[in-house]
This record gives structure tokens, sequence and C-alpha cells, in this order.
């Protein structure tokens, strides 16, 4: 059966190299739709997309997380959380919201899926908590994007056009379980 949906899913990867080559307003605009046409529990629409194209708040996050995760130190490959994405999606939920991470799940699959029919790239991320919740610099860090402290953060999805290629994975049909 063609179906357009499952083309994109099933050559969509996780990429972790990109060109330095700004999106264009109208392909972020197409991600921002696929954003909020997501759906979400009870229709709450608990969330809030911070689209990120500014490179040094980008890099920030980049340096915040490698400063968390390695104990203050900055590494020298320290640019490994967002891979150089001209574009970074953060996406936070309502602090307290029971399924606000079921609905940033929703969410950060409906902007990789729109990204790749659109011959964009992504990667979806959960190290950037580290710059927006967990790590020392993450009060500044919110301060930056303006996410206020009723929000979490949920996810984020860097967005580009691939330097490296990688295959899509593959998967195991038995992994579903028929009950009829």
């Amino acid at each position: 059966m063609d179906n357009q949906v499952l083309d994109a899913i099933r050559e969509r990867s996780s990429i972790r190299a990109y060109k330095d080559e700004a999106l264009s307003d109208e392909e972020i605009l197409v991600l921002k739709e696929a954003a909020l046409q997501s759906p979400t529990a009870r229709n709450l629409q608990a969330q809030r997309f911070f689209f990120i194209t500014n490179k040094d708040v980008i890099d920030d996050v980049d340096r915040c997380v490698a400063r968390a995760i390695n104990g203050g130190v900055l590494p020298e490959n320290y640019r490994k959380t967002c891979y150089g994405a001209p574009l970074l999606i953060v996406i936070g939920i309502a602090r307290g919201s029971h399924y606000g991470l079921v609905d940033c799940g929703i969410a950060s699959q409906s902007i990789a899926l729109a990204a790749k029919s659109i011959g964009l790239d992504t990667v979806i991320l959960g190290m950037p908590e580290h710059a927006f919740e967990l790590g020392p610099e993450a009060p500044r860090m919110r301060k930056i994007i303006g996410m206020g402290d009723e929000l979490e953060y949920g996810v984020a999805v860097a967005v580009g056009r691939k330097a490296a290629d990688k295959a899509p994975h593959s998967y195991d049909m038995s992994h579903c379980i028929d009950i009829k």
C-alpha cells in the first residue's frame, strides 16, 4: 500500500550532523503547524514550543549540557547535544501535567515526520533537560528563551539539513503481538 506517512516514517532516522544552513520561514511555519496540530490529552494543549534559531543560544545549550554532565568541565567535543542544527525546538509542558510527556512524544514525532516530508532531518533530544531543568545553569537558560516557572522541560527536537547519512533503523515484526 502506498502511504506518504509510512514512507516518511521508514525514511526518517536520527541525524547527528547538520549543514550550517538556515531554514526558511516557510519551513519553520510547516514545523510550527505540525507542532500545533498534534493531539494532546483532553485537548489541553499544555505544551509550549520554543523555536530557537539563534546560533549563540543553541551553542549555549550545548555548553550547558556538557558542563552539567561532566562535573562543570567543558570538554573539547561539547557540541554533541544539538549537533550543529540550525533550529532547536524545545517543548515545555505545564508543571504537574499528568499526560505532558505523552503529549511531548506525540508532538516531537509530528515535528520529525513533517520535517522529513519537506526534506529536512531531525533528532529528538532528551539531553537538553540538563540545560533547562536539571543543570546549574537552568534558571539562566530558561530566562533566555522565556520559559517561565510554570513550565518544565519535556523534550527537544534538532532540525536541519543533514551533513551525514544514517540508515533508518531496522525493526523486528515479532515485537508486535497479535491478540485475536
